[in-house]
């Protein structure tokens, strides 16, 4: 992030939209990085409800499969309570795009 960024930053916002994406705690680790070295402090506890709130929505059993077939990959995210299912399910998914990819190459 810029200066510019990092200081007006809605960090709930920034949170929520991390989440809806599945995007790992790294990449917070790497915002709040970039601010600190502007000496501006993200608000991790607002990061933190909005990506709850965000994985809330990407973690349902029906988007794994989806994410699978776009080939977008899959960070780990989701609770341990879905973690293997929603596994289960990206893995069908993605394993549908590679023989896609597959029988578009041939």
């Amino acid at each position: 992030m810029s200066p510019k960024e990092c200081q007006i930053a809605d960090w709930r916002e920034i949170g929520l939209t991390d989440g809806l994406a599945g995007k790992a705690l790294s990449y917070f680790n790497e915002r709040r990085s970039d601010c600190a070295e502007a000496e501006i402090w993200a608000d991790t506890n607002a990061y933190l409800q909005g990506r709850e709130q965000g994985l809330k929505s990407y973690c349902q059993l029906g988007n794994a499969a989806q994410l699978g077939l776009r080939g977008e990959p899959y960070e780990g995210v989701c609770p341990p309570a879905v973690d293997q299912e929603f596994r289960r399910r990206y893995r069908i998914g993605l394993d549908i795009h590679r023989f896609n990819v597959e029988i578009g190459r041939l």
